[in-house]
C-alpha cells in the first residue's frame, strides 16, 4: 500500500515537472527569439509585469481569503458538527471533518488565488501605462483631471478596485461558511444565532466591503465621461446636475453605511447590517436612476439644445482632438466645371498618374504573367510612388512570395519544405497608367531574375524570407543548398548571407526547438549543423504583433524597393478607449486590448509609429513619427530604446512613407459628422455628410458598398507642384450630390496634413454615384457592356476615381474584359465624365479630346513621354497604345474606326457639327486606308 502511494506521488510529481517544462519551453524559445532581434527588453518587461501582477495580486487574494477562513476556523467553538439525527456521528467524525474543512478551504483558496493571479497577469498593459504615466496637458471639464489620468490610470484603478472587492467578498463567504459549519453562526426558527467573535469578524468584513463602495462610486463618476445618449457622448445635463450629485451622496453614505454595519454587528442585528450595506446603492439607484430619468424627461427634453449646449461643445471638441480632426485645414473649392487644353498642360503630371489599373484585375494579370512557376504567388498588390527619369510616378507592385502548398505532393518532404524552399523571389512593378497594345500592364520590373526597364529600379537582393504569407519556419545555413530561382532543369541555389535568425545550437537548444515546433527532425542527426539558424515568425504582421502587442497595426503593410533591397513598411497606431467625451468607433474592427484580447471601441488614435521590416533579414525597426503623442511617450518610457526618431529613418525610405488607409477611412467617416463645430448645427444635424456609395463592383468599394479612399499624384488647388495624397469625396447625407472632398498629404514636406475642400453651398454638384448612374444610362455604354458580357467574356469595372483638376472634377472609371476561358483581364475602355458629359473611349486621350475638344487632343499628343528628364504625361502616350498608330493590323484599325464612330455620334447628339464633320472625315480616311491594304 505504501509502495503504491509512493508510486502515485512520483507519477504526480513527474507530471507536474513535465507540465512546467512544457510551459517553460515556449517562453525560452520566445526569449531567444526576442534577443536575436535586439528586443529582449520588451520580452523581459512584459513577462516580469505579468509575473509581478499575477504573484502580488494572487498572494494578496490568498492572504485575505485564507487568513479570514483560518481565523474563523480557529475562533470557532472547537467542534465542527454534522447536521444529523445520529448523535454519535459528530463525535466520531469531528477531527476528520475539521481537517476536511481546512483542506477544502485551503485548496479552494489556492485554486481561486491562482485563477485571480492569472487574470491579473492579463492586465500587464494597464499596469505599464499606470506606472509610466504621461500628462496630456489638457484637463477634462468636469473633474479637472489631466486627460492622462483617464488614458493611463483609470483602467488599472478599476481593475484594482474589482480585485480588492472580490477578495473581501470571497473572504466573507469563506468565513461565513466555516462559521456556519462550526455552528458559531446558525439560523434557528428564522432567527440568527451568532457569537460575538463571529459577529465581529463578519461585521468588519462587511463594513470594509461597504466602505470600499465609496471608491467604486467615485470610479463610476468617472465612468459618466463615457456614457452615450442620442445627443452626445459623455457627461450631459442630467449627469452633471443629478447623477454626479447622487454619486457624491452615495460616496458619503457608503462611509456612513460602514459605521452602521459595525453597529449592527455589535448589536447582532442582521436587519441593521443589511441596511448599512445597501444604504448607498439604494440611494444612488433612486436619485441617480429615477430622479435623473425624470430630470431628463421633464427638464432636459423640452429644452434639450439649450440644456445640452455646453456639453455638446465639449463632446465635439474632444472627438475632434482625439481623432486628429481639430487641425483639418478647411478651404473653399472654387468650381468652374470647365477644362481647357491649357489646364491639361499645367496638370500633366496629375494626368500621367491617373490610375487605370485596379488591385483585383492587376493582381490577376500578375498571377498569369509573372508568377513564372506554380510555387510562386502574388499575395497582394500595393501602391506607392517613385521618381522615374526625373518624373514623379505612381506605381503598383507586388512581392513574388513562395507558396509551398502549390508544390507537388511528392515534393513536400521535410527537407524541401524546411531546408530547400526557403524564400520567395523578387517582385513585379508596373506604372498605374500604362497599358500594352494587348490591354495588359507594362512593367518597370518583371521576370526572374528581376529585369528592370528603368535605371531607378536595380534589385540587388531579391530574396524574400519574410512576407505577408510566409507563415512557416525554415532553417538556413545547413548542409543543403537553398533553391533560389528556377533556371534550366535544376534551378539556381544560394546560401543565406545574413547572421539573423535563432541559432539552433547544441542538443538542449535543439531539443527545446523540437518541443516548441513539435518537430523531431530538429534533434535528429542529418543536415543541420551547430551554425544552422532557424527563421520563424516570418509573417511580418505576426512578427510585429509579437514584438509590440501594445500597438494596433494597419491592415495593409506595403512593399518598398530601396537601395536595391526589399523592405516592408507597416503603419502602427497608438490607441485608447478612455479619452473623455470622445465618440467611440468600431470602424477598424480589429482594435483589441493587448492585455485581455477583447475587442474594444477606440476613441483616440494616432499614427505614431512606422515599422520597417527587412524582407531578407527579418530585422524590425520602429520609428516614432508623432513625438507629441502622450501614448507613444508612455510606451517609450516603458520600453526605452525601442522607438527611434523619424529623423533616423534613411531619406530614400522616408520618401515612401504614406498616410495609412485605415486611419484615413476612420477619420473621413468621423468627419461626416464632426466637421460641424457649431453646437446648434451639430444638434440639428443640418449639414450631415456621408461617404459616397457605389454599385458593388470588383474593386473600389468596401463590403457595404461605400467608396474607398485612394492614392493619387495630383496638384492641389493653388499648389505649386504635384504631390502624393490620399483622397476621399463626400456627398450630402441622403443625397448623392458631392459636397466636399478631403485630402491627406503623404510627402515629407507636409506629411499628415489634412485638407478639406468644400463646394459652394446652395449649388448642386455631381457625385460619384450620379456619374456612375449616368454612365449606366448611356445607351452606347450599356449596349457595349451588354454585348461584351454575351461573348463568353465578362466586364468588370474598376474604382471610380474623382480627380480634382484646376477648378473642376474629372471622373474616370476603367473597364476590363476577361474571357471566361482565360483568367487574364485586359484593360478595354475608360469611362470619363466632365460636368454633364459622359463618354466611353478606348483611350484617355480619346475621351479628353471628345469632352474638351480637338485642342485637347493636340495638347495630349504634345505630352508624350521621352527619354529626357522633362516632366511628361506618359500615360497619354501609352493610353494610345504605343505602336497601335503605326500598326496596320485589323484589330487596331477596327478599334480606331469604332472610336471615331462613337465620338462622332456623340458630337452629333450634342449639336457639335464642326467636331462631327472633323471626326467623320477622319473616319473616312481610316476606312480608305483600310480598303487600300491587301
Amino acid at each position: 500500500m505504501v509502495y503504491e502511494t509512493k508510486r502515485i506521488v512520483v507519477w504526480v510529481l513527474a507530471g507536474l515537472l513535465a507540465l512546467v517544462v512544457l510551459s517553460a519551453v515556449p517562453l525560452y524559445v520566445d526569449w531567444i527569439w526576442f534577443l536575436s532581434l535586439g528586443y529582449g527588453r520588451i520580452f523581459s518587461t512584459i513577462l516580469l509585469s505579468k509575473i509581478a501582477l499575477g504573484v502580488v495580486v494572487g498572494a494578496l487574494f490568498f492572504a485575505v481569503v485564507w487568513g479570514n477562513a483560518w481565523y474563523a476556523l480557529r475562533s470557532s467553538s472547537g467542534r465542527l458538527e454534522l447536521y444529523t439525527v445520529d448523535g454519535r456521528l459528530p463525535i466520531f467524525f469531528d477531527r476528520m471533518i475539521r481537517r476536511g474543512v481546512e483542506f477544502i478551504v485551503l485548496f479552494g483558496g489556492i485554486v481561486l488565488s491562482v485563477l485571480i493571479g492569472l487574470e491579473a497577469a492579463t492586465h500587464w498593459q494597464s499596469w505599464l501605462q499606470f506606472s509610466n504615466y504621461v500628462p496630456f496637458g489638457k484637463t477634462d471639464p468636469v473633474f479637472g483631471n489631466d486627460i492622462g489620468f483617464y488614458v493611463f490610470r483609470l483602467s488599472f484603478l478599476q481593475f484594482a478596485y474589482r480585485a480588492l472587492m472580490l477578495a473581501l467578498i470571497a473572504a466573507a463567504v469563506a468565513a461565513a461558511a466555516v462559521l456556519y459549519l462550526s455552528r458559531t453562526v446558525d439560523i434557528l426558527a428564522g432567527k440568527l444565532k451568532i457569537t460575538s467573535v463571529a459577529a465581529g469578524q463578519l461585521g468588519l468584513l462587511l463594513a470594509l466591503i461597504t466602505a470600499l463602495q465609496a471608491i467604486g462610486f467615485r470610479l463610476s463618476a468617472y465612468g459618466l465621461l463615457y456614457t452615450a445618449t442620442q445627443t452626445l457622448y459623455g457627461v450631459g445635463y442630467a449627469d452633471a446636475h443629478v447623477r454626479l450629485t447622487a454619486i457624491d451622496l452615495a460616496t458619503v453614505l457608503a462611509g456612513l453605511g460602514a459605521v452602521v454595519v459595525l453597529f449592527g454587528a455589535r448589536r447582532r442585528s442582521i436587519q441593521i447590517v443589511v441596511a448599512g450595506v445597501f444604504l448607498a446603492p439604494v440611494a444612488n439607484i433612486i436619485i441617480g436612476g429615477a430622479v435623473a430619468a425624470l430630470t431628463q424627461r421633464l427638464v432636459v427634453n423640452p429644452d434639450e439644445f439649450n440644456k445640452e449646449r455646453p456639453y455638446l461643445k465639449r463632446h465635439i471638441t474632444a472627438t475632434q482632438q482625439a481623432y486628429g480632426l481639430d487641425k483639418v485645414d478647411r478651404r473653399p473649392f472654387s468650381f468652374s466645371g470647365t477644362l481647357t487644353a491649357g489646364d491639361l498642360k499645367r496638370n500633366k503630371v496629375t494626368l500621367q498618374s491617373v490610375r487605370l489599373w485596379d488591385y483585383v484585375p492587376l493582381q490577376a494579370a500578375y498571377k498569369q504573367l509573372q508568377e513564372i512557376q506554380q510555387y510562386y504567388n502574388f499575395n497582394e498588390v500595393d501602391i506607392d510612388r517613385y521618381t522615374v527619369d526625373g518624373v514623379y510616378r505612381q506605381v503598383m507592385l507586388s512581392a513574388r512570395e513562395l507558396d509551398k502548398g502549390a508544390l507537388p505532393q511528392t515534393a513536400r518532404t521535410w527537407v524541401n519544405l524546411k531546408l530547400k524552399y526557403t524564400h520567395g523571389y523578387g517582385l513585379a512593378m508596373s506604372p498605374v497608367n500604362e497599358v500594352s497594345p494587348e490591354g495588359l500592364p507594362t512593367f518597370f520590373i518583371k521576370d526572374i531574375p528581376p529585369q528592370s526597364s528603368k535605371d531607378a529600379f536595380d534589385v540587388t537582393r531579391p530574396q524574400l524570407y519574410y512576407g505577408e504569407s510566409t507563415d512557416d519556419y525554415v532553417i538556413v545555413d545547413t548542409r543543403i543548398g537553398e533553391f533560389d530561382y528556377p533556371r534550366g532543369s535544376t534551378g539556381v541555389e544560394t546560401r543565406y548571407a545574413s547572421a539573423s535568425g535563432v541559432p539552433v545550437g547544441g542538443f538542449f537548444r535543439r531539443l527545446a526547438l523540437a518541443l516548441r515546433f513539435a518537430d523531431l527532425n530538429l534533434i535528429l542527426p542529418g543536415n543541420l549543423t551547430s551554425n544552422s539558424r532557424i527563421l520563424f515568425r516570418r509573417d511580418i504582421v505576426e512578427r510585429i504583433r509579437t514584438l509590440a502587442p501594445f500597438l494596433e497595426l494597419d491592415s495593409d503593410p506595403y512593399l518598398v524597393l530601396t537601395g536595391g533591397r526589399l523592405v516592408w513598411l507597416q503603419d502602427a497606431y497608438t490607441t485608447s478607449s478612455l479619452y473623455p467625451y470622445s465618440q467611440p468607433s468600431f470602424l477598424l474592427g480589429r482594435n483589441t486590448d493587448a492585455s485581455t484580447g477583447r475587442v474594444v471601441a477606440l476613441n483616440y488614435i494616432r499614427n505614431s509609429v512606422k515599422i520597417v521590416t527587412d524582407a531578407y533579414t527579418g530585422d524590425v525597426r520602429f520609428y516614432s513619427f508623432d513625438t507629441a503623442d502622450p501614448v507613444l511617450k508612455s510606451y517609450s518610457k516603458a520600453f526605452p530604446g525601442v522607438f527611434h526618431s523619424a529623423s533616423e529613418m534613411p531619406a530614400d525610405l522616408k520618401d515612401h512613407v504614406r498616410y495609412p488607409e485605415d486611419l484615413f477611412s476612420l477619420q473621413t467617416d468621423m468627419y461626416t459628422t464632426y466637421h460641424m463645430s457649431d453646437a446648434q448645427q451639430f444638434f440639428s444635424k443640418g449639414d450631415l455628410w456621408a461617404i459616397p456609395s457605389l454599385e458593388q463592383t470588383d474593386t473600389g468599394v468596401d463590403a457595404q458598398g461605400f467608396m474607398e479612399p485612394y492614392y493619387v499624384i495630383m496638384k492641389l488647388p493653388d499648389a505649386a507642384e504635384e504631390e502624393f495624397i490620399m483622397l476621399m469625396p463626400y456627398r450630402r447625407a441622403n443625397k448623392d450630390n458631392m459636397v466636399a472632398w478631403m485630402a491627406a498629404k503623404c510627402d515629407q514636406r507636409d506629411y499628415g496634413r489634412l485638407v478639406v475642400y468644400e463646394f459652394p453651398k446652395g449649388e448642386q454638384f455631381y457625385g460619384p454615384a450620379q456619374i456612375q448612374a449616368r454612365a449606366n444610362q448611356d445607351t452606347e455604354i450599356s449596349e457595349q457592356m451588354t454585348l461584351w458580357n454575351q461573348q463568353k467574356s465578362a466586364v468588370s469595372r474598376g474604382n471610380l476615381l474623382v480627380i480634382p483638376i484646376e477648378h473642376t472634377m474629372l471622373y474616370i472609371e476603367p473597364l476590363y474584359l476577361q474571357s471566361t476561358s482565360a483568367k487574364i483581364p485586359e484593360f478595354k475602355r475608360v469611362i470619363v465624365a466632365l460636368g454633364n458629359k459622359v463618354t466611353m473611349q478606348p483611350t484617355l486621350s480619346d475621351a479628353l479630346s471628345f469632352l474638351i475638344g480637338g485642342e485637347a487632343g493636340q495638347a495630349v499628343s504634345g505630352l508624350e513621354f521621352s527619354d529626357s528628364t522633362q516632366p511628361a504625361a506618359s500615360n497619354l502616350r501609352v493610353f494610345q497604345r504605343p505602336g497601335a498608330a503605326e500598326s496596320s493590323g485589323p484589330r487596331q484599325i477596327l478599334e480606331k474606326a469604332y472610336s471615331l464612330y462613337q465620338r462622332s455620334t456623340s458630337a452629333q447628339r450634342n449639336g457639335d457639327w464642326a467636331e462631327y464633320g472633323r471626326l467623320q472625315k477622319e473616319l473616312g480616311e481610316v476606312l480608305r486606308q483600310s480598303a487600300s491594304k491587301p
